[in-house]
């Protein structure tokens, strides 16, 4: 139920599972209290939160607590931040089921992450995804030549986590092509993609990587390097695949310890819908 004409005061279910078992990892979820009750308690951000309360929602209801509590605070990059071969810039962002994820949680676990900007409406995408199983197909790859961690500080610290997470991202904003969130859900399920899609609507971390097309691919060593941005392949069609994956192909050479000799490609497809 709505109590703000501003958007940025939905509520965010209470409760929602943490752990995706597909991969098994958990994101990360507000903190309690944070996201429900009150007309500004479904805030999920600090600025939404101010928003809210501030009069931009035009609501006050629950804004006292919550800003007493205050919402998990989500790292803020600048445009234009990630350089590849220096420290990623840090995110957070929510997906489909608003399960908070957050890059740093993941490097700080000693993973790889592998980021793909994604945009189900458009045809590079549906070429890796549907006409090929590039994606999937990478991922497994990466998945299955990298050791598993162990889990650490948790009752269920016999189960490993992998070694590798990959999240898609969808920085469309709303009523963009591609942005719907019913729409990226239907194809998640219908690609059955075994890894979350996180939606950035305000393009703040899309800038911040400086993502260009749909798909554009950046890999994070587990130590949080960006070790490699562009392309997927080495085919610009929208038909065919390439024969080089350069994400498989900086993958191995940093498992390697080579270097890695296509760090910067083009990226191409579809431009991101800021």
């Amino acid at each position: 139920m709505l109590c703000c004409s501003s958007n940025v005061c939905l509520p965010v279910i209470a409760g929602l599972a943490v752990a995706v078992g597909a991969f098994g990892f958990a994101a990360v979820q507000p903190e309690a209290g944070t996201t429900g009750g009150g007309c500004c308690g479904g805030a999920t951000t600090a600025a939404a939160t101010t928003d809210c309360c501030a009069g931009g929602g035009g609501c006050s209801t629950g804004c006292e607590s919550e800003t007493a509590k205050g919402p998990v605070e989500d790292p803020q990059p600048e445009p234009g931040s990630a350089v590849v071969g220096e420290a990623a810039p840090d995110f957070a962002l929510y997906d489909l089921e608003g399960n908070r994820y957050q890059l740093s949680d993941f490097t700080e676990n000693g993973q790889i992450v592998v980021l793909e900007w994604f945009n189900p409406e458009c045809p590079f995408v549906v070429k890796h995804h549907e006409r090929f199983s590039t994606m999937l197909d990478t991922y497994a790859y990466m998945l299955e030549n990298t050791p598993a961690i162990e889990a650490e500080g948790d009752a269920s610290a016999d189960e490993e986590m992998p070694g590798v997470v990959w999240l898609a991202i969808n920085s469309g904003a709303e009523g963009r092509q591609g942005a719907d969130p019913a729409l990226n859900a239907e194809m998640h399920a219908e690609w059955e993609m075994p890894y979350p899609i996180l939606l950035d609507p305000t393009g703040i971390v899309g800038r911040a990587y400086d993502a260009k097309t749909t798909p554009h691919m950046y890999v994070i060593s587990a130590e949080g390097t960006l070790l490699y941005a562009g392309a997927i392949d080495n085919n610009r069609s929208a038909r065919e695949a390439g024969d080089v994956n350069y994400v498989i192909q900086a993958f191995q050479q940093h498992m390697a310890g080579e270097t890695i000799t296509d760090a910067e490609t083009q990226s191409y497809g579809c431009s991101v819908k800021y």
